[in-house]
């Protein structure tokens, strides 16, 4: 069976990697006669590949065009051009994969969220390819974000995909994507673990850790700052790490593989110097990199969500800091530790959690995915 995978695999947050190629192995230990391709939905081929591509002049124009016209011109505008850039690069790429494909899954990751019509637009032109070749769809651990954040064009797009015909199965990641999807669509819809908690799996045991080794996950101003007032700056983590070497541990600063969240990295470490006591990982290169930074940690603190998630599977006790994003509560609740998913950063209740043992439960089996071979071989 030829099993073609939508998701967006080379992102530059790695995260994203590593729900992908999680995805990929377990699919491939339940049926190892299966051929599974994945295809990246923005267009990229490898990681640290940028996608579609203009010319950088072209580029520079058109966005300062977008942003002087009103929004009425500039929306259909940029749903026209991004359609034809997709077309025209990538899409007509698909139609050898959609030839030879017996079944189209669509997940895991955030696919189900509306930032500028960036997904939208895009799994409408898989359904339209789809339809061609009369393919039916999965999807599997998606997320979903609130219907309330999308955009009026974005969510006639989902409600017309989630009413297709072509669907014939849906999960997300948590309880709290389904509460966002179950009034668009009138399928089941199951609640799975993210395919990213079987990141042990997939790239095999944890690395050496140090003596209190604590691994503190960045996150940049600019991806969050207009969601939440308590964003932790510069000064935020400079604090933190010293109160957390008093308290006897070894911080090691890390980033998911954006280059801006590791451009934070970099001052961090011009303000706090050499010191025996802080370090800062490199910025991982692919998923398998990012899990093996993960994996060398005693504990973690972070504000991405994958970041906990790879953490949780190597074992690692985690608390997730993120105000701004929602879906921290969908995981810490799925995995039964929502104590650990904090509001604010709370020094003194960060101190005492990583003194307290985790009563994250993670139940480690692959039946969820062998529902889903089930409902693709039907």
């Amino acid at each position: 069976m030829n099993i073609v995978v939508f998701n967006v695999k080379y992102s530059n947050n790695l995260g994203d990697g590593v729900v992908a190629e999680t995805t990929e192995y377990i699919l491939q230990q339940l049926d190892n006669t299966a051929k599974v391709t994945t295809i990246d939905l923005g267009g990229r081929e490898d990681y640290a590949d940028v996608g579609i591509k203009y010319p950088s002049k072209l580029k520079k124009i058109v966005h300062s065009l977008l942003k002087a016209i009103p929004s009425f011109i500039s929306s259909p505008l940029r749903i026209y051009l991004t359609k034809y850039a997709m077309q025209k690069q990538h899409v007509s790429q698909w139609t050898q994969h959609f030839e030879k494909a017996d079944r189209i899954i669509i997940g895991g990751g955030d696919l189900i969220s509306d930032d500028d019509l960036y997904f939208p637009i895009r799994l409408e032109l898989i359904f339209k390819e789809a339809r061609k070749y009369n393919l039916p769809i999965f999807f599997h651990a998606v997320g979903v974000t609130p219907p309330a954040s999308w955009s009026d064009k974005g969510r006639k797009i989902f409600k017309k995909i989630f009413r297709s015909n072509l669907i014939r199965y849906i999960s997300v990641r948590d309880t709290y994507s389904h509460h966002n999807l179950q009034d668009m669509t009138d399928q089941e819809i199951k609640i799975v673990y993210d395919p990213g908690l079987f990141a042990f799996e997939t790239y095999g045991s944890a690395h050496d850790k140090g003596a209190r080794k604590l691994g503190i996950g960045i996150i940049n101003s600019n991806d969050i700052a207009y969601k939440a007032e308590t964003f932790p700056g510069l000064e935020r983590y400079t604090d933190l790490a010293k109160y957390l070497v008093e308290k006897g541990y070894n911080i090691e600063f890390f980033c998911n593989g954006s280059p801006e969240d590791y451009e934070v990295v970099k001052n961090l470490e011009k303000i706090l110097g050499p010191n025996q006591q802080i370090s800062f990982a490199p910025c991982p290169k692919n998923a398998r990199d990012l899990a093996k930074i993960t994996s060398s940690y005693t504990s973690m603190i972070a504000s991405r969500l994958h970041a906990c998630i790879v953490a949780t599977s190597y074992g690692i006790d985690v608390i997730g800091v993120a105000p701004w994003a929602p879906k921290f509560e969908g995981f810490f609740k799925m995995i039964q530790a929502e104590n650990r998913n904090l509001p604010y950063w709370d020094f003194d209740n960060i101190a005492t959690l990583l003194e307290t043992p985790s009563t994250a439960k993670v139940e480690k089996n692959i039946s969820d995915y062998k529902n889903l071979l089930q409902a693709i071989a039907n």
